[in-house]
């Protein structure tokens, strides 16, 4: 078979992939529209009754599901909308791995990035019950405004990866800062729990890169660490919007406190979220402190879970977790991360690094179409 024809089959076969799974959140994202779909947990109506009062604007996502909903077949339009976004992870996904691993096959890290949005934490009843609930999971259906923010987050990850490997050398340029500043801005304008994990992961990056650079070119740090402040400050607004209606509405510190509530085992829960990333990290942990992005995933990674476990909201907002979507995001970047070092090192490496890291990829992919099953029920809506 020649390669011309190998590469056609290739991109038919993933575009074949890419259209089934479109149409099949098309018709998860229609059922969800319905108040009476429960499967396995369903926010959409809330939030499409938030954006058509008004009476949430922090989220950008609660505008446009407001301005949707108004149109002629909304449910349809509310469904294209998610489906496009939860496309477009995919797509940021692979422009993320394609920047990491430029000279491997545009197919193959399709393929990759796929895998990346179609995973779920391994579900393992004996230590805890459910297959989503408790267990940080990347890969969501049930939640719109996280849905939005994912595929503008990996875009910031990605610009961010970008602007790292220049900033201690010369500064970033006016245009960059304006990009990368209204990306992060964006994202945060959709959830605004991107900011809040990426913030102090960003400033601990930096500060690893200043020690480094022995303390030289600090302007060209300051100037890369202002991108942030726009998101902070909406970050603050945000905030205020969300907690104007109770007095009680701040942060407090514990050990697995809401946590707990989900997972009867909340470490374990981990476990079962990074099983492949702990894996790579087994057979590369050398490469923690000589590869800036693998270490930069896992430091994204144990941030975003340690917001989690260790703070929590007072008021009655304590035990609806909305902290719990910074371990979800992080654990996604650094399962990304992950498959970024597992493809740059699967051909140097032996039989059973490949054997054990693949199957547990396997079991992570097998556990994602268990819980996409539950997802998408046939039935009448």
């Amino acid at each position: 078979m020649s390669k011309f024809l190998k590469d056609k089959l290739e991109k038919s076969f993933f575009m074949l992939i890419t259209l089934a799974y479109a149409l099949s959140l098309c018709h998860l994202y229609y059922m969800q529209t319905s108040p009476s779909y429960y499967c396995p947990l369903n926010d959409l109506p809330a939030h499409i009754s938030a954006g058509m009062s008004n009476s949430s604007l922090y989220s950008l996502t609660l505008y446009i599901l407001g301005f949707l909903w108004k149109l002629t077949c909304n449910r349809i339009m509310v469904s294209i909308f998610l489906t496009l976004l939860t496309l477009l992870s995919i797509w940021a996904t692979f422009k993320l791995l394609k920047y990491l691993l430029p000279k491997i096959s545009c197919m193959s890290l399709y393929a990759a990035a796929l895998v990346c949005n179609m995973y779920m934490p391994l579900f393992l009843p004996f230590f805890n019950d459910y297959r989503y609930l408790g267990l940080p999971s990347f890969v969501l259906y049930h939640n719109s405004t996280y849905i939005a923010m994912r595929p503008f987050a990996l875009f910031s990850i990605l610009i961010f990866l970008k602007l790292r490997d220049q900033y201690f050398l010369e500064k970033i340029k006016f245009r960059e800062w304006i990009i990368f500043s209204f990306l992060m801005f964006i994202t945060t304008w959709f959830k605004p729990n991107f900011i809040f994990g990426f913030a102090p992961s960003m400033l601990i990056i930096m500060i690893i890169d200043f020690v480094r650079g022995h303390g030289k070119k600090i302007l060209n740090y300051i100037i890369f660490g202002s991108t942030i402040f726009p998101s902070i400050i909406f970050l603050l607004w945000q905030q205020s919007q969300l907690f104007n209606e109770s007095p009680e509405g701040s942060l407090g510190f514990s050990v697995f406190k809401v946590w707990g509530c989900y997972a009867r085992h909340p470490i374990i829960a981990t476990v079962q979220a990074i099983a492949f990333p702990l894996v790579i990290l087994v057979f590369n942990y050398k490469d923690l402190i000589k590869d800036k992005t693998y270490g930069f995933g896992w430091i994204f990674a144990v941030v975003n879970i340690c917001i989690y476990a260790f703070i929590h909201e007072n008021g009655w907002r304590q035990i609806h977790g909305n902290l719990g979507w910074c371990a979800n995001f992080g654990c996604g970047v650094l399962f990304i991360i992950s498959m970024y070092k597992f493809l740059s090192t699967v051909c140097c490496k032996n039989l059973k690094y490949i054997i054990i890291t693949s199957g547990i990829l396997g079991m992570h992919f097998l556990c994602w179409v268990n819980f996409y099953k539950e997802c998408v029920p046939i039935g009448n809506y």
